[in-house]
C-alpha cells in the first residue's frame, strides 16, 4: 500500500480513537449539563488530540507511547471542559486506554493465528494491520457503546473514596502488562513462537477491566442504596418529631378555643363595670397567649401547618426573614412521613444556608406551594453567602466532615420514588429549589 494511503488510514484510525474517547468522557462525566456534544470545545479537542496522536507517524517513535495522548486528551477535556474530578478523568482515561490496548493487541494476535503470522511479526505485516485494526477498534466502540449505555453516573461515586485506588490499579496494571507483551513480540518478530497465550492474555485482560467497572458500578448502586437508607432512618426521626409537634399545636389551639368563650365573657364583664385597669391587664395577657399562635400556618394540609410554623417560629428566632404563600390539598399523594422528610429537609437546608450569613438583614427565607395543572409545586428561596459546590454538575453538601449531607440524597430520593422533577438554581447569592410533584397520576403512600 502506497505510504500516502497508509498514513490516512493511520490518522483516520487516529481519529476514530480520540472522537471515541471525547465522547466517553461527553456521555459519563458531563454531570447535568446539557450541552451538546458537537460543540467548539469538543471539536477542538478532537482535532489537536487526533493531530497530536498522528505526529507519531512522522517521528517514528515506540508503538507504546500512542496511548499518552489518548489518556492526556481524555483526562484534559474531563477535567477543562467537563468540569469533572480529575480523579474520575484518570480512571475512565485508564480504563477506555486498557481496553483500546487490549483489543488492538488480541484482535491482530487472534489473526496471526489463523493467518499462521509469527508471534510479533504480525505488527509488520500491513494486511494483517489492515484488517485487524478496523476489527479491533469496531469492538472497542462496540464496547463503549455497551459501557455507556449500561454505566449510571450515582452519588455514590463520591464516597468511595478508598476504593476508586484499588480499580484504577486494575488499568493501568493491564497497560503495564500490555507494553511488557508488545515488547517482548518485538524482541522476537523474527521467531516462530506461540501466540495463543498472549491470544489469550489480552481477551483476559479485556474482561479482567469490564469485570471490574462492573463490579466498581455495583459496588457504587449498594453504596448510594446505603446512604439513602440511613438518611431514611435518621430523617425518621424528625418525621415522628414533627408529628408530635403537631399533636401538640393541634390540643393547644382546642384549648385555646376552648378557653376563647370564657375570656370574651370576662372581658364584656370588665367593660360593663368599667374596670378599665384591670381590662387593659388582662388583655395584655391575653395578647401574649395569643401571640404564641402568630407564628400558626395554614396551608390546607394538616402536617404542612405544623411543620411550617414550627419552622418559621424557629427561624425567625434566628432573625430570618420568612415569607411563606402556600395553599395545597388537604389530602396529597406524598405520605406524611416522606412530606416531612421533604419540607424538613428543604427548610433545614435553607437555615443552615442562611446561618452562614453575618448580617442579619440579608437573610431570608421564600417558600411558595400551589397546587397546579394536577401538579404540587414547591419553590424555596434561601439567601446564601456563595459558598454552594457544584460536583460533575450536581450541587454537593458543604457541611463539614463527620456531619454528612444525606439531605440532598434524602430529598432527591423522594422525589424520584415520586417520579417527580427537581431543578437547583445558584445566582447572585440566591439559592432557588424548585420540586413538581404529579398530584393526580400516583395513589397516596402511606
Amino acid at each position: 500500500m502506497p505510504s500516502l494511503l497508509w498514513a490516512g488510514f493511520e490518522v483516520f484510525i487516529n481519529l476514530v480513537e480520540i472522537a471515541g474517547s471525547v465522547y466517553l468522557a461527553w456521555c459519563l462525566l458531563r454531570g447535568d449539563s446539557k450541552a451538546p456534544f458537537l460543540s467548539i470545545p469538543s471539536c477542538l479537542f478532537i482535532f489537536i488530540g487526533t493531530l497530536w496522536l498522528s505526529v507519531f507517524l512522522f517521528v517514528d517513535a515506540m508503538d507504546y507511547l500512542d496511548i499518552m495522548p489518548g489518556i492526556l486528551t481524555f483526562i484534559l477535556y474531563a477535567v477543562f471542559v467537563l468540569r469533572a474530578k480529575w480523579y474520575l478523568g484518570v480512571l475512565w482515561s485508564l480504563v477506555n486506554m486498557a481496553l483500546l490496548i487490549s483489543t488492538a493487541y488480541t484482535v491482530p494476535t487472534i489473526l496471526g493465528i489463523v493467518l499462521n503470522v509469527p508471534f510479533g511479526a504480525f505488527y509488520t505485516y500491513d494486511s494483517v494491520r489492515l484488517l485487524s485494526m478496523p476489527l479491533a477498534h469496531i469492538l472497542w466502540v462496540g464496547m463503549l457503546a455497551v459501557i455507556i449505555r449500561l454505566y449510571k453516573p450515582r452519588q455514590a461515586l463520591y464516597i468511595l473514596r478508598k476504593s476508586r485506588w484499588v480499580f484504577l490499579s486494575v488499568p493501568v496494571f493491564s497497560l503495564a502488562f500490555i507494553i511488557i507483551l508488545m515488547q517482548y513480540a518485538f524482541a522476537l518478530k523474527d521467531e516462530s513462537v506461540s501466540i495463543l497465550l498472549p491470544a489469550l492474555t489480552g481477551a483476559g485482560l479485556m474482561i479482567l477491566n469490564l469485570g471490574t467497572l462492573y463490579l466498581y458500578n455495583q459496588m457504587a448502586k449498594q453504596e448510594e442504596e446505603a446512604v439513602v437508607l440511613q438518611a431514611q432512618n435518621q430523617l425518621g426521626v424528625m418525621a415522628l418529631y414533627h408529628q408530635e409537634e403537631l399533636r401538640e399545636l393541634t390540643l393547644e389551639t382546642r384549648r385555646f378555643r376552648h378557653d376563647f368563650n370564657n375570656h370574651v365573657q370576662a372581658l364584656q364583664g370588665m367593660a360593663r363595670m368599667e374596670r378599665h385597669a384591670d381590662l387593659q391587664a388582662y388583655l395584655n395577657d391575653l395578647a401574649e397567649e395569643v401571640g404564641s399562635f402568630s407564628d400558626y400556618i395554614v396551608t390546607g394540609n394538616s402536617v404542612l401547618d405544623a411543620l411550617l410554623s414550627g419552622n418559621t417560629a424557629l427561624a425567625r428566632q434566628k432573625e430570618i426573614t420568612v415569607t411563606i404563600d402556600a395553599a395545597v390539598p388537604e389530602t396529597l399523594p406524598v405520605s406524611d412521613r416522606d412530606l416531612c422528610i421533604l419540607m424538613g429537609n428543604l427548610f433545614s437546608n435553607a437555615l443552615d444556608a442562611n446561618m452562614k450569613i453575618s448580617q442579619p438583614e440579608r437573610r431570608f427565607i421564600d417558600l411558595h406551594m400551589r397546587a397546579e395543572n394536577a401538579n404540587l409545586i414547591i419553590l424555596i428561596r434561601n439567601a446564601t453567602d456563595g459558598s454552594e459546590k457544584k460536583r460533575d454538575g450536581r450541587f454537593i453538601t458543604t457541611k463539614e466532615a463527620g456531619r454528612h449531607g444525606f439531605g440532598l440524597v434524602s430529598i432527591d430520593h423522594i422525589i424520584k420514588s415520586y417520579n417527580g422533577f427537581c431543578e437547583r438554581l445558584h445566582q447572585d447569592r440566591v439559592f432557588t429549589t424548585q420540586i413538581i410533584l404529579p398530584l393526580a397520576a400516583l395513589p397516596r403512600r402511606t
